[in-house]
């Protein structure tokens, strides 16, 4: 890190702070609307998602027809703490700004922007997204075939839950 204030005039001091970063994790959304609704005459309910996620984690997941995963987890066989923490493969830089404006001994303004900047991610780069509308049928506990219901909304809402992989 590297700054500098310099006072202006008898009333304002300003200055800057500028740092180097190394970016260690990360998990952005660039779409995310995602819902959930019920039926107004049944039980049953309807989902919907478009969303898009992208990432630099060590992470782990099973990919299964046309480049679709499920899950999606953090690779616990090739993940190190250390070798996370030690990371130098994300550079960055931000500055910090700020003034005071003293305007007499017992009044004085201040003001800052801090952490603005940018990180380039490159490594474990990742890139999930998801355009899905689905439903399952509403469950009734009365019903002798509960078990049997539930396991089908259970294996129904699992094969949808596939992402793109990009």
């Amino acid at each position: 890190a590297f700054g500098f204030s310099k006072q202006v005039n008898e009333f304002l001091t300003r200055g800057i702070h500028g740092k180097i970063l190394f970016g260690k994790a990360n998990v952005t959304t660039k779409k995310s609307n995602i819902g959930m609704y019920t039926s107004e005459e049944s039980f049953d309910i309807y989902s919907y998602s478009d969303l898009k996620l992208n990432s630099s984690l060590p992470i782990s997941y099973d990919l299964v027809e046309n480049n679709k995963a499920r899950n999606i987890g953090i690779d616990q066989d090739n993940f190190n703490i250390s070798k996370l923490m030690f990371n130098r493969k994300n550079p960055g830089f931000a500055i910090d700004a700020g003034f005071t404006y003293r305007y007499n001994d017992k009044f004085s303004i201040s003001g800052s922007v801090v952490d603005v900047g940018f990180i380039r991610w490159g490594s474990n780069i990742n890139s999930f997204s998801q355009n899905l509308t689905d439903s399952i049928t509403g469950l009734d506990a009365n019903n002798p075939n509960f078990t049997e219901q539930w396991m089908a909304n259970v294996d129904s809402i699992r094969s949808n839950l596939l992402v793109d992989t990009e």
